[in-house]
This record gives C-alpha cells, structure tokens and sequence, in this order.
C-alpha cells in the first residue's frame, strides 16, 4: 500500500496528500464475468484482481483519482455486515457470502488504488461498501477513500 502522508494531508488537503494535488480521473463501471452473490474463492480471486488490473492502468495512464461507480443490489447487506461490530468472519468471507461480482470488482478497484498510489471516490452505495471493505482488508487505504461529493472540483 502506498502510505498517505498524514501531516501532508491535515495540511494541504485530500487531493494534495493523495494525488499530489492534480486531479485526473478514470470513471470505472465493473463488468464482471461473474455475476453472484455466493461466489467461489476463485471467482472472488478472478473478481477481484480484474479491478486491482483496472487500477494499474489507470495509474499507468497517469490518472490520479478513480471514480468508482456500479450497481449492486448486495451492496446494503455488505454495508450492513461492515457496520455489525459482531461480525462474523473476514471482509474476504464478507465478500464471497454477501457479494457479487460489482462489489468485487469495486474492492479490486479501491485495493488496487491503494496500491498504485491513487485516490479512490466511490459514486454510489456499492462503491461505497466495496471501498470501505476494502479498508477492512488493508487498513493503510482508508486515507485514499473519498466520495465524489467530496472531491474538490
């Protein structure tokens, strides 16, 4: 995970501490080969690195902040279960029992961000809940998660 100056970022702000202070997006809508929910760990696996792809070239292209959007009618019990301070199980066992193949390609997306060292807004409810899971798997990312109504314009 690339980490996320915190003085830089009390400071100067989001987009500075996350994208260097350029804004250049990439809106990315999922088309996932699987669609879900009760995915197998391979079909989650096969998900979830197709988005963390997206997000590598993104950076390769020199986008700064990927907007994340999608559709899922799973996106409400995955928030639900982010919210259960008793939860059961894992983010990933969250994601393979209560996702489907958009929130997996989100997740992809947001980790992926994280790793190349991109800002990741979340346009909706499904990316909302597959950004904020993908904070419950990598901790270090939840400084790059931002909403669009937040984004400077």
């Amino acid at each position: 995970m690339a980490p996320v100056d915190a003085e830089r970022l009390e400071r100067d702000g989001w987009l500075a501490a996350v994208a260097g202070g350029e804004l250049r997006t990439r809106t990315i809508t999922p088309q996932p080969r699987f669609a879900g929910p009760g995915l197998s760990v391979a079909e989650v696996a096969y998900e979830v690195d197709a988005g963390r792809e997206l997000a590598a070239q993104a950076a390769r292209d020199g986008v700064t902040v990927l907007i994340a959007t999608g559709d899922s009618p799973h996106a409400a019990p995955l928030a639900a279960w982010l919210d259960d301070d008793a939860r059961e199980g894992g983010p990933l066992r969250a994601l393979r029992g209560l996702g489907d193949g958009v929130l997996c390609v989100l997740a992809g997306v947001a980790l992926g961000a994280g790793e190349h060292g991109l800002g990741y807004a979340a346009d909706g409810p499904a990316a909302l809940a597959a950004g904020r899971l993908a904070a419950a798997v990598e901790p270090e990312l939840a400084p790059r998660l931002t909403t669009v109504e937040e984004l400077p314009t």
